[in-house]
């Protein structure tokens, strides 16, 4: 866990400078959040459910954000406006991403013989704008990036731009 804290701290204060680190230490709602979600899944990990979900609700009332236990997350988050942010208990969302507010990544599918099997695959250093939508077992490839509003439904490549309705 303090490795990947370490790592979205270092992602929360890029612009650099001791005084923007301490910034993003105690006046960043998006980096408390991370901490919070680390938190979160280090108890889910140790199988502490009731300590996890006790943790996840704790980041929702003070956040907004909805990151369910079991995503999983890599080192290096960055969420500089968490506030309606859903990541669905499935997706995997590797490292060094962004995400911005009202992000929404999970399943197409509410029924529980589909749901655990199709969550996206997010791959590292991708960027995802505020308002996009995210859904199914898809994946996006390393280094992408997804326009603001976006709906996302089928795979994107690497190093790809992405805007719109994508759902080829």
């Amino acid at each position: 866990m303090w490795r990947s804290v370490k790592h979205d701290i270092e992602s929360a204060s890029r612009s650099g400078g001791r005084l923007w680190l301490l910034k993003a230490l105690f006046l960043s709602p998006g980096l408390s959040a991370v901490i919070l979600f680390r938190l979160q899944d280090s108890f889910y990990r140790l199988n502490l459910l009731p300590l996890s979900y006790l943790v996840y609700r704790a980041n929702l009332n003070l956040h907004g954000i909805d990151i369910l236990p079991g995503a999983i997350i890599g080192d290096g988050l960055r969420v500089d406006h968490p506030v309606g942010i859903v990541v669905g208990a499935g997706s995997r969302i590797g490292k060094n991403c962004i995400l911005l507010q009202n992000v929404t990544i999970g399943t197409r599918y509410v029924d529980s013989e589909k749901y655990n099997d199709k969550f996206p695959e997010i791959g590292n250093s991708v960027t995802i704008g505020a308002g996009a939508v995210i859904l199914g077992g898809i994946k996006l490839g390393e280094g992408c990036t997804i326009g603001a509003n976006s709906v996302i439904l089928a795979d994107v490549e690497e190093g790809a731009t992405v805007a719109g309705v994508h759902n080829k």
